[in-house]
């Protein structure tokens, strides 16, 4: 998530990493990454865990498609929820784990 979130991201703008403690008793522990839209663009909430999937902008650069859909299935093998969530000129991807 992190590598993407720096991947994908204007050059020289802030990439936040959080790891938070549980906040209720459905979750132990949540992991979030944050970053501003590079030129890329924002990934299709239907295809964003797809294996393979790439935003037609990112076909500029060096990937496979398959990070976001490996860290899914991890996620999910460990029992966790992976989410993406669009915030307008940022977006965000946060695993729950309960």
């Amino acid at each position: 998530l992190l590598d993407n979130a720096i991947k994908y991201s204007p050059a020289g703008s802030v990439v936040e990493l959080l790891v938070s403690p549980a906040k209720t008793s459905l979750s132990r522990a949540a992991v979030s990454v944050r970053n501003e839209v590079g030129n890329t663009g924002k990934p299709d909430p239907d295809k964003v865990f797809s294996k393979y999937y790439r935003h037609r902008q990112a076909q500029r650069r060096t990937g496979s498609g398959l990070g976001l859909y490996l860290v899914h299935g991890l996620v999910t093998n460990l029992g966790g929820q992976l989410t993406y969530h669009d915030e307008g000129e940022r977006v965000s991807f946060r695993a729950d784990f309960p």
